[in-house]
């Protein structure tokens, strides 16, 4: 729905890509092909987290982030395979899934803000702090309870957190292009 409004609003398929959501829906169906298919094979993921690494020049035409989100997303999956099969060699992987994500990352920023060394310093401390961070995570009870009613309200926000998502894009989307013919209209004068 995004997209087509943005093919609506633009007048035409030039400079639309495909809807974040729709890279989300892409990487939610092949997820468990992935999981079946490529995790399985002997350092099957840092090969995959390559193939998405080189295709980033091609997947940023069509899909809106291109194929860093597929990065992301393979790299949460092998840090939960490195947590649930507890082996020297899936956290091996997942360290290279890791470093594979990140550069990749930091190279996209750097080409795309045209950053000076100084500010992809402090962007790559930033990038590795995260990653480590999500290299270290473990699921756990939470050490407190909350109120039964922020419960509820949690569990329903963490089941329906993409539709949520979609829903604000959307309507976010659309004021501002409701709006963008009147803020450009008050400057003209």
């Amino acid at each position: 729905m995004l997209t087509a409004l943005d093919v609506y609003v633009s007048g035409g398929l030039e400079d639309v890509t495909l809807n974040i959501l729709f890279n989300f829906a892409l990487i939610r169906l092949a997820s468990s092909w992935i999981k079946a298919h490529v995790v399985p094979k002997h350092w099957g993921l840092p090969a995959l987290a390559m193939v998405c690494a080189a295709s980033i020049p091609l997947a940023e035409i069509i899909l809106e982030y291109g194929a860093e989100g597929w990065l992301w997303a393979l790299f949460g999956l092998a840090a939960s395979e490195a947590v649930v099969l507890g082996t020297s060699e899936a956290r091996m992987q997942r360290n290279l899934v890791a470093a594979i994500c990140v550069t990749a990352y930091l190279l996209m920023e750097a080409r795309d803000f045209e950053f000076e060394l100084s500010q992809l310093a402090v962007l790559a401390a930033l990038v590795c702090g995260l990653a480590l961070t999500l290299i270290r995570f473990r699921r756990a009870e939470a050490p407190f309870r909350v109120p039964a009613p922020i419960g509820i309200a949690f569990n329903w926000i963490g089941r329906h957190s993409l539709e949520i998502y979609a829903v604000s894009l959307f309507l976010m989307q659309l004021a501002g292009h409701l709006f963008e013919g009147d803020a450009g209209g008050s400057h003209d004068a």
